[in-house]
């Protein structure tokens, strides 16, 4: 997760964490953290964030990257996905060629199977906009770290090694309180005028745009307004999905591919045990394919358990 300081990552994290948790409006889906210390920490900053005051919200992370591990359960019992969420400074996009974390920000980003990127609705208001272009003013673009975000991506080679279509990217509008009086349309094409490599014509990128706050309230009173989440848990639920869809289509390559060894072999061994009346056996191939099939089928069997499909 990319976002740069005073975003909101970390307290949209604590929300959908905790949402998640209690398993509103998730049928039948709930996650867990991993690790207990983990759990505890994030239970203590979602209390805050219930409680009222100025030190309801957590401290910016302006240190090193923070690490947290999650299981998504379906009935609390079926172990959907396991998970590691990285929460990176809010300082690494607006210093980035010169922080000393550059190279492992570059290693974490190709290796990711999501990409989100957090801009905070205080920079979408009716303010922020250019009144002759219609786009975000160009000084919001240097707030929000576009160009970092733009040498990240196009240094990283996302999706250029392995065959595989690009990670899916979520854009979420945190805070989107602060300028939901907005048309919802033209909020979205200001969010795709920020990110526009994103949306050029025959790109694979999979991208949402998903609108989230902490509450409608807040806009107005931080320190007493009310917290009830909303949309936090759709970002989460989006990525893992697409992530299992890229799984099986690589899992469908690689069979594919297995096929005419398959083949092959068993025409050989056919070849052999009639010539020798020999019992035929299985192929390394055969064994190969097999445990494809297997995952294939689990990966299937989880993506109809989170698209409501019998």
């Amino acid at each position: 997760m990319l976002g740069t300081s005073a975003t909101g990552k970390t307290c949209y994290m604590v929300a959908m964490c905790s949402m998640m948790g209690i398993a509103t409006e998730l049928n039948g889906f709930n996650l867990r953290s991993t690790d207990r210390e983990e759990g505890r920490k994030l239970s203590q900053l979602w209390e805050g964030l219930l409680s009222t005051g100025e030190e309801r919200w957590p401290p910016p992370n302006d240190e090193d990257p923070e690490l947290y591990s999650f299981d998504l359960f379906y009935a609390s019992r079926k172990l959907i996905v396991q998970f590691d969420w990285y929460d990176y400074r809010g300082g690494a996009l607006q210093d980035y060629s010169i922080a000393p974390d550059v190279e492992s920000l570059q290693d974490r980003i190709r290796e990711t199977s999501c990409l989100m990127l957090c801009v905070s609705g205080e920079y979408l208001t009716e303010a922020s906009i250019s009144s002759t272009k219609k786009r975000p003013k160009l000084s919001t673009y240097k707030k929000l770290g576009v160009d970092s975000i733009n040498e990240i991506i196009s240094g990283s080679g996302l999706g250029k090694e392995d065959g595989l279509p690009p990670p899916p990217v979520v854009i979420i509008i945190t805070k989107y309180d602060l300028c939901k009086g907005r048309p919802l349309k033209d909020i979205l094409d200001n969010v795709k005028s920020l990110f526009t490599p994103f949306f050029a014509p025959g790109t694979k990128w999979l991208v949402m745009i998903c609108p989230v706050t902490l509450g409608e309230e807040l806009a107005e009173d931080l320190e007493e307004g009310e917290v009830e989440p909303l949309n936090v848990h759709i970002p989460v639920l989006f990525s893992l999905c697409a992530d299992l869809l890229r799984q099986n289509w690589s899992l469908n390559f690689q069979r594919s591919n297995l096929e005419p060894k398959v083949f092959g072999q068993e025409s050989e061994f056919l070849s052999r045990w009639i010539e020798s009346k020999a019992e035929p056996i299985t192929t390394e191939a055969e064994s190969q394919q097999e445990k494809l099939d297997r995952e294939m089928r689990e990966i299937q069997n989880n993506l109809s358990l989170m698209l409501g499909r019998k």
